[in-house]
């Protein structure tokens, strides 16, 4: 038994602990039933092994909550010198990380991939309207099939991304630039059309009061030649009468 504690210093893994706290033997459960905590007067001072084992399970905790990337580092020269740059040394690190060969893999299969939610910010306006109801990767697919096919194979949707060849990622690139083309064209057609119309309302205006006042004036013209046509050929008759009846008053008087 010399030494036996510093040798069995070691935590017992909390499974086992479990295990033979649940035994059936009254002895060996009551050994490692949880202790109780004791009521002291301060704190005592912690030993270099509970310091070690708080600061692992810090890391362990902050590595959980964490998303691990791994940095894969080139050195430009087998002597990490600067200003120098060894392309067979470069080339031999990519071979051995395999980088080389992922990405020939990736450019053979679908090597654009796009969130649903980035694609739809940049092609939502090729597909058609009345969609509000459909999900994000639903809506990807009409896209999609209204752009390049039902069928194609340029494209697929994977659970989160739109994987797209190259080609068809070009196909709505240029689908989307002559989009906008014509749409920035509609909008300068329609606002010089808008400023057209402010310049030459006025100018229409203008005419119409003048060709309303034209046609008044003539209207009234006409309407008084015919008043002093009607004047001329009435006189001759109204100086007849006249006469006839001053004639028949002067016959009247003289017969009295």
């Amino acid at each position: 038994v010399h030494k036996f504690l510093n040798r069995n210093r070691d935590q017992l893994d909390p499974a086992v602990v479990e295990m033979l706290g649940q035994s059936q033997l009254q002895l060996v459960g009551s050994l490692f039933q949880e202790a109780e905590p004791q009521s002291r007067g301060g704190r005592g001072r912690p030993t270099l092994a509970s310091r070690f084992q708080q600061a692992l399970e810090d890391l362990i905790a902050r590595l959980g909550r964490s998303h691990v990337y791994f940095i894969q580092c080139l050195t430009p020269n087998p002597g990490k010198l600067p200003g120098l740059f060894d392309v067979g040394h470069v080339t031999e690190q990519l071979h051995q990380a395999a980088i080389l060969e992922a990405v020939v893999t990736r450019s053979a299969n679908f090597p654009v991939r796009v969130p649903f939610e980035a694609f739809l910010a940049r092609f939502r306006a090729l597909g058609s309207e009345g969609q509000e109801d459909l999900s994000d990767r639903e809506k990807c697919g009409a896209v999609l099939s209204q752009v390049l096919g039902a069928e194609s194979p340029l494209c697929h949707l994977g659970a989160t991304k739109v994987l797209l060849l190259e080609k068809g990622w070009q196909r709505l690139e240029e689908l989307r630039d002559q989009q906008r083309s014509q749409a920035l064209v509609n909008l300068h057609r329609s606002f010089h059309t808008h400023i057209s119309r402010q310049r030459i309302l006025p100018r229409m205006q203008a005419r119409v009061r003048g060709f309303q006042a034209r046609k008044r004036y003539l209207r009234r013209r006409a309407a008084l030649g015919q008043l002093n046509t009607i004047l001329l050929v009435a006189q001759p008759l109204l100086r007849r009468r006249q006469r006839l009846q001053l004639g028949h008053w002067q016959g009247w008087h003289s017969s009295e």
